[in-house]
């Protein structure tokens, strides 16, 4: 099922109406499109319906400039204002705006407008619903660090709950060695490290080659909501690790963007890996597209609706064949 932003932005102009979400008649103003976009189930009951709706549309403010945001929540009485209706709330916002009410009006209409677009982007697409799936990427953002003194992974992973009350998520990497073998490596100094989005007890070995960890989320995630986790990937001085680096999901990813950083030592050519076979990932032999290297010794590639198990990032060779 798709909609419109015209379609959402219509149906937020309704919902304002008398106490906005307060208001005892609210459900009946909610469209198909914000019931969609906020995962109302059929089963739901209205306390139920109520709260998915009203934290939706909460998290969905948060992803506005503070203004828009701010003018958002007051229009829709998403900030405890129950008492007061529509026309009240919005000379409320005119006041601050130092307008009167027919600007305060065209201000909470460009809200809305911004307000319908984050909305309609953050739903789960179809194609991204796969049965038994928890949660999916909506967003990877790595940086590779190749340096003599090791190499570091930087990765921001934006994760779009499938379910509600999603409250951990388990990581982990696979280190492949020269010559694409994947056989033990020397695990010291191994580490990934979580920087940002929830506790960790730390990162374990859990075969010959991959290290993972579990994250406790800050708070339960619902269906439909987002969160952002920064891991720190850290390989040793020393170690051959086999000269690509890829993304291979388990749990479909909407978008993958990646650098890799070669640190005093240039690469004789870069090339693209795009849904390759895991193992066909270090196969040198194969015809790739090759990558420009920046000035800066920089490579980097994106890639959308990447699906599970399928690798995609980037090879390299340091020498020429």
């Amino acid at each position: 099922m798709e909609f419109s932003a015209s379609e959402v932005l219509s149906e937020l102009k309704n919902l304002r109406k008398g106490f906005g979400m307060e208001d005892p008649q609210a459900l009946s103003r909610v469209g198909s499109a914000l019931r969609y976009i906020a995962g109302v189930a059929a089963e739901d009951d209205p306390a139920r319906q109520r709260e998915r709706i009203k934290s939706c549309l909460l998290e969905r403010t948060c992803a506005l400039p503070l203004d828009l945001s701010s003018y958002s929540r007051v229009a829709l009485a998403l900030d405890g204002s129950c008492t007061e209706r529509f026309e009240h709330r919005l000379r409320r916002i005119a006041m601050e705006l130092d307008r009167d009410t027919r600007t305060a009006r065209r201000r909470v209409d460009e809200a809305f407008k911004r307000l319908a677009e984050e909305a309609l982007a953050a739903v789960v697409p179809p194609r991204l619903r796969h049965p038994g799936t928890p949660w999916h990427l909506r967003s990877l953002k790595t940086l590779v660090l190749l340096g003599s003194q090791g190499t570091e992974v930087i990765e921001e992973r934006r994760i779009v709950s499938h379910r509600d009350g999603l409250t951990d998520i388990f990581h982990s990497s696979t280190f492949a060695t020269m010559g694409g073998e994947r056989h033990a490596v020397d695990s010291g100094g191994f580490d990934i490290i979580l920087l940002q989005g929830g506790t960790s007890s730390g990162s374990a070995w859990l075969s010959a080659t991959r290290l993972g960890l579990r994250v406790q989320l800050p708070r339960p995630l619902n269906a439909g909501h987002s969160h952002v986790l920064t891991f720190r990937t850290l390989v040793p001085e020393g170690e051959a690790l086999a000269p690509y680096y890829v993304c291979t999901p388990r749990f479909p990813c909407e978008r993958f963007d990646l650098t890799v950083r070669f640190g005093g030592c240039p690469p004789h050519r870069v090339w693209r890996l795009d849904d390759e076979l895991p193992l066909e990932a270090g196969d040198t032999s194969l015809c790739r597209g090759g990558v420009e290297v920046d000035a800066a010794g920089e490579a980097s590639a994106a890639f959308t609706d990447l699906e599970p198990n399928r690798s995609y990032g980037l090879g390299w060779t340091l020498t020429p064949f």
